[in-house]
């Protein structure tokens, strides 16, 4: 398989009870990327190490405006004043509310996942391991690294 086979797509998946989209990838988002990296080379560099400080800024940046505004809206953090018990809301930036959506690993997991989706490369469920074996081994040119585990 080579990056040229790929057919971008519109991915849409849910994390923390809110429907998010992603829009087909372009030559400016994988631009963006590169800048967002440090260059090409970087890229995968990233996804392979799961370096989720510049995974979040692309996955960001694939958002379509519709789920960043509901990012913007839908997510807020709370929290009590330990000197007078009163509550405040917490001044968050959009990036750190989308952030704030995923708990855990298995939510970055499925994030960087749909990321890669939305490039056009059809993943096998996480849960499935051989699938997944097998689909590294086909991948492995576009992104090199991938092991599998």
């Amino acid at each position: 398989m080579k990056l040229s086979d790929l057919t971008p797509k519109t991915v849409e998946f849910e994390v923390t009870g809110i429907s998010l989209t992603f829009r087909p990838f372009t030559i400016y988002d994988d631009t963006t990327a590169q800048t967002i990296c440090g260059g090409a080379e970087k890229v995968s560099e990233a996804i392979t190490k799961m370096d989720f400080d510049k995974i979040f800024l692309m996955a960001w940046h694939q958002l379509t405006l519709e789920s960043q505004k509901k990012v913007i809206k839908g997510v807020e953090l709370v929290s009590i004043d330990p000197e007078t018990g009163e509550e405040a809301a917490v001044k968050l930036t959009p990036i750190e509310k989308f952030k704030n959506l995923f708990l855990g690993i298995r939510d970055q997991t499925e994030l960087l996942i749909n990321l890669m989706r939305c490039r056009g490369l059809n993943i096998p469920d996480v849960e499935d391991g051989e699938a997944i074996k097998k689909w590294i081994d086909q991948i492995r040119e576009i992104v090199p690294g991938l092991t599998g585990q």
